[in-house]
């Protein structure tokens, strides 16, 4: 009797940790490639903004310099 009432109650607590256990695990949301995206975009404008005004400071200086 006492085997059958301590069994129960290991089951029923095993039981209740494995659903605990599961609810808390969420699936990782999948990665936003667009965002990804996006941000590789403005890194690119920024790297072009930079090199179009070393390309006009160039320009100047050769300008400069040969006059």
């Amino acid at each position: 009797m006492w085997f059958s009432v301590i069994g129960r109650c290991i089951l029923t607590i095993s039981i209740g940790a494995g659903l605990g256990a599961f609810a808390g695990c969420k699936p990782n949301p999948p990665p936003d490639v667009l965002k990804t995206q996006r941000e590789t975009m403005d890194k690119a404008k920024a790297v072009e903004g930079v090199l179009l005004q070393a390309d006009i400071d160039q320009r100047r200086k050769i300008d400069d310099a040969s006059k």
